[in-house]
């Protein structure tokens, strides 16, 4: 996996001050991004992998530091829905993955800004658009 000296730097500072990696500030590194950085690295991942949750106010500096970091590709492995399971079984059966679209629903969804505040509803949500090989 690329090592990040900035990561490691601020790592180091943080570990002399006898702070943990959460106590990172947001205007030094995003705090999923940084975590995501040292599990890899720590569990010797060829690849920096999310195996945890990413919040929604998160995808933006997270999207910015792989992009400064020259980051091509990362995995993302958090188990939280099982998804990646039906989606493996998918691939196995020929059908892959083709694309994310917007799919209307019944159920009405919201979505958060930064400070935790509802700012919209609608009855649209992402999707994965799927392919029959």
């Amino acid at each position: 996996m690329r090592i990040i000296s900035e990561y490691e730097d601020i790592m180091a500072r943080l570990q002399s001050e006898g702070k943990p990696y959460w106590a990172v500030k947001d205007d030094e590194a995003n705090y999923t991004m940084l975590k995501a950085y040292f599990n890899s690295k720590k569990d010797g991942k060829e690849l920096l992998d999310f195996n945890d949750i990413i919040w929604d106010k998160d995808i933006k500096a997270i999207a910015e530091a792989v992009r400064r970091f020259g980051i091509k590709e990362f995995t993302i492995s958090v188990f939280a829905t099982g998804i990646a399971d039906a989606l493996a079984a998918f691939q196995e059966a020929g059908i892959r993955i083709q694309g994310m679209i917007k799919a209307e629903t019944d159920i009405r969804t919201s979505h958060w800004d930064e400070r935790g505040r509802r700012i919209k509803s609608s009855n649209t949500i992402n999707a994965l658009l799927m392919k029959v090989e």
